[in-house]
């Protein structure tokens, strides 16, 4: 065991020879990339026009905004934000020149957008859709218990809407404006029972109720009378009584 690691003096310098490459190809593989890769310099041109560009990119949207007032406010917003290092000598710039109105840019207030509103009692489902939180199943519902009312008298009838509960309600009330001349009427007097039990304020056996008192008293002399009705209590007959209408043919 003991001669086993015991080398020749020709066999040391071969193994020294070995080692000495071994280290220079080592070393060729950290020090070529550092000698031959080109270092970047900066082209001073460059960097004053690609300055120059911001600069004007920003004085741009500044002017803009003082001749379109606040349809491009948020444009130059936005290039404030993005090239504060120019503000300053693009002030100063748009200071110095004559352009129309751009005095707003210190005394303009801009207006807040004016919240959408609809016609309840003729907008459409595509009409609803445009106001925030009702989607094309609520568009759809309220168009529906439109029909069957014969048309909203005051915006609490939105919260008799399946879904609609009161938090809902306080988001969308302001978006629907009541207009009562769109209102349909019906007359009590020659309605049928198929059309009034179709209505959401009466049941079937009140619709029935109505029409046999009109067929043994005759024709109702004002919309009160079916209170006479046992089946009409006083809340029945305040919801209904916008609907109502007397015309005797």
């Amino acid at each position: 065991m003991k001669t086993f690691f015991v080398f020749s003096r020709r066999e040391r310098n071969g193994i020294l020879v070995l080692l000495c490459i071994l280290m220079l190809v080592i070393s060729a593989n950290f020090a070529v990339p550092l000698l031959f890769t080109p270092k970047f310099e900066p082209n001073p041109e460059w960097e004053k026009a690609i300055a120059e560009f911001e600069r004007n990119s920003y004085e741009e949207a500044e002017y803009c905004s003082f001749r379109d007032g606040h349809a491009t406010q948020s444009v130059a917003r936005h290039d404030r934000q993005a090239h504060k290092p120019f503000q300053k000598n693009a002030l100063n710039h748009l200071n110095s020149q004559n352009y129309p109105n751009k005095s707003l840019h210190a005394q303009t207030t801009f207006p807040t957008r004016k919240k959408f509103t609809v016609q309840t009692n003729v907008a459409d489902t595509l009409d609803l859709q445009e106001i925030p939180g009702i989607g094309p199943a609520f568009a759809k519902r309220i168009v529906n218990y439109r029909e069957r009312l014969g048309g909203f008298v005051k915006r609490e009838q939105l919260l008799e809407i399946y879904g609609i509960d009161s938090a809902k309600y306080e988001k969308i009330k302001d978006a629907f404006i009541i207009d009562l001349q769109n209102i349909r009427k019906i007359n009590i007097n020659t309605v049928s029972l198929n059309e009034l039990k179709k209505h959401p304020y009466l049941d079937y056996y009140q619709a029935k109720s109505i029409i046999q008192y009109r067929e043994k008293y005759g024709y109702f002399k004002k919309n009160s009378d079916i209170c006479k009705i046992n089946l009409i209590d006083a809340e029945t007959f305040a919801k209904l009584e916008p609907y109502l209408e007397i015309i005797n043919n």
